[in-house]
C-alpha cells in the first residue's frame, strides 16, 4: 500500500509524462467518475497491464512446453497440469492432441521409441496414456543410470543357491553310490582269514599270560 507522499510522487510523473489527451478513452471515461481518484485509475491500469503479462505468459508457456527428456516427468506433468488450469480461468484452452504432437517430436535418446510408438497410435493414444509411457521409461533408463545398483523391473537380491547338502538330499537312496577314494582291491576271502588267525593269536597269548599269575 503506498503512501500519501508516494501517491503524490506517482501522480506528478503521470501528469508529466502523460497529457490528458492522450488518455486512452476507457481511461478518460474512468476520469469522469464521481469518487473516483486518478491515483486509483492509474493503479487499476497497472493492475490489468500485470495480468496482461500474466495471461501472455501462460499462453506462450501453453504453446511452447514440451519434455526435456531429462527432468522428472512427475514434475512436467504437475506443471502441465498447473498451466492448464491457469489457462482455463483465463479463457485459454488446449487440446491434448496438439500437446501430445509437440511432446512426441521432441523425445530424443532412450524415449525416442515412444515417439515412434506414438506415431503408430496416435489414433488412440490419450495424453494421459504418452505421460505414463515417459514416467515407465525415465524410470528404467535415467533411474537406473543415475544409481546403477538399483533395478527397478527386478529385485535387487540374488536367489540363493540351494545348499549342497540339500541338493543331494533329493536323491533317490538307491541311487546313491558312493566313490572309493584308494586303489586298494576287493578282498576274495583271504583277508578275512588272515585277520581272524591274527585275532585268535593275540587271544591265546593272553590267555597263557593270566595262567603265569600266581595264585
Amino acid at each position: 500500500m503506498a503512501t500519501n507522499a508516494e501517491k503524490q510522487f506517482i501522480l506528478d510523473v503521470f501528469r508529466y509524462f502523460v497529457a490528458p489527451k492522450a488518455y486512452p478513452k476507457w481511461f478518460s471515461d474512468r476520469t469522469k467518475e464521481r469518487f473516483i481518484d486518478l491515483y486509483d485509475i492509474i493503479e487499476f491500469a497497472i493492475f490489468q497491464e500485470n495480468e496482461y503479462s500474466t495471461d501472455l505468459t501462460v499462453n506462450e508457456e501453453l504453446n511452447t512446453i514440451y519434455y526435456d527428456c531429462k527432468s522428472d516427468p512427475f514434475i512436467f506433468e504437475k506443471k502441465l497440469q498447473n498451466l492448464r488450469k491457469k489457462g482455463e480461468k483465463i479463457g485459454i484452452t488446449t487440446n491434448d492432441t496438439i500437446l501430445c504432437d509437440r511432446i512426441s517430436r521432441h523425445l530424443t535418446g532412450p524415449f525416442n521409441i515412444l515417439s515412434v510408438k506414438y506415431e503408430m497410435y496416435h489414433k488412440t493414444m490419450t495424453l494421459t496414456d504418452l505421460l505414463d509411457e515417459i514416467k515407465t521409461a525415465y524410470r528404467r533408463y535415467i533411474l537406473e543410470d543415475k544409481n546403477p545398483g538399483l533395478d527397478i523391473k527386478r529385485s535387487a537380491a540374488p536367489r540363493a543357491a540351494a545348499p549342497h547338502s540339500v541338493q543331494n538330499s533329493a536323491r533317490p537312496a538307491g541311487d546313491h553310490k558312493p566313490k572309493s577314494t584308494s586303489n586298494t582291491k576287493p578282498s576274495n576271502g583271504k583277508g578275512k582269514k588272515k585277520q581272524s588267525e591274527r585275532l585268535y593269536h593275540v587271544q591265546h597269548d593272553t590267555n597263557d599270560l593270566n595262567s603265569l599269575r600266581p595264585l
